[in-house]
């Protein structure tokens, strides 16, 4: 783990448009990223989720979190992805 470098910590998010979660993270540098589920899977190409990075200003700030230790409301039984 020597060679991983810590960019942000996380927080689970609900959206207001459609009611989905997603995490968020904002870096010290003040880069913003976004994680979401990816709902079009079907095909091993596709992945779990997509990660984008966005400006830190375009959205207002976490709505909604959860603690680290609470259950991920992003995984479901059949997930097995550490998120």
């Amino acid at each position: 783990m020597s060679d991983m470098k810590k960019l942000c910590g996380l927080w689970l998010n609900t959206s207001k448009k459609d009611g989905k979660k997603y995490m968020a993270g904002k870096t010290d540098d003040g880069r913003k990223f976004l994680i979401f589920k990816n709902d079009k899977q079907g095909n091993e190409k596709r992945p779990d989720y997509t990660l984008f990075e966005t400006d830190a200003d375009a959205r207002p700030a976490r709505t909604a979190s959860t603690s680290a230790d609470e259950a991920d409301p992003l995984m479901t039984e059949d997930d097995n992805v550490p998120l």
